[in-house]
């Protein structure tokens, strides 16, 4: 039997089904000793191309910032397998899924977005405190407002969540932020030191550190 959730115009499958989302890429390491000397961030960013996603990696690894003893194993699944790992409810996984997809492909789009704004932004700008506009490609634009649909996608499912569980609000207002910022991304809109875009990254991290908080404490 084929079920689907469907939302803002999109399908969020259940897992095992045949349109499921394409699955994000593992990161090449399932496990990272820390040493003395490493840097967390740097440790986030090569698992999932983003320092971003450090929250999130370290609350899944039950872990704090500043204490982290060397010779820790900080386990580093893809963003989705931390969810199931975590027991996430069937009902809300698949949105982990959709969200895990979304933070690789958003940081796959970077480096080819960056050189599109870099080619239209004045140098130096005369009103660095305003946006502009800027022409992107067909291609970069409607990704980015594939991103924000599958952001919103996401947000509805875990907008359904019932008694006994509560409604993740502080994970919801982040990631309708990071929706509605790619949306700005889509069209056109640029600020001059890239605040815009690194935005996005910084609530979809904030977003999936609270979400994973929420399952972990039962829902509440």
């Amino acid at each position: 039997m084929v079920t689907a959730v469907w939302v803002s115009g999109a399908a969020v499958f259940a897992q095992g089904q045949e349109s499921v989302p394409k699955p994000e890429p593992r990161p090449s390491k399932a496990a990272v000793t820390f040493k003395s000397g490493m840097i967390l961030e740097e440790m986030a960013r090569e698992a999932y191309g983003d320092a971003a996603m450090l929250d999130l990696l370290l609350r899944f690894n039950h872990l704090k910032a500043t204490a982290v003893p060397s010779g820790t194993e900080i386990r580093t699944p893809s963003i989705s397998e931390m969810f199931r790992t975590a027991g996430t409810d069937a009902r809300y996984q698949p949105a982990f899924d959709l969200l895990g997809r979304v933070v690789a492909d958003f940081n796959g789009i970077l480096p080819g977005y960056r050189q599109e704004r870099q080619s239209q932004i004045p140098q130096p700008w005369s009103s660095p405190s305003e946006t502009m506009k800027i022409q992107l490609k067909d291609e970069t634009r409607k990704e980015f407002t594939r991103l924000a649909e599958s952001i919103g996608s996401a947000c509805a499912v875990l907008e359904k969540a019932a008694a006994p569980h509560q409604v993740p609000k502080l994970t919801i207002r982040q990631l309708r932020q990071s929706e509605q910022l790619l949306k700005g991304l889509a069209a056109g809109s640029a600020d001059e030191n890239g605040y815009d875009y690194y935005l996005v990254s910084q609530r979809l991290g904030m977003g999936l550190a609270y979400a994973l908080t929420w399952v972990q404490s039962g829902y509440r």
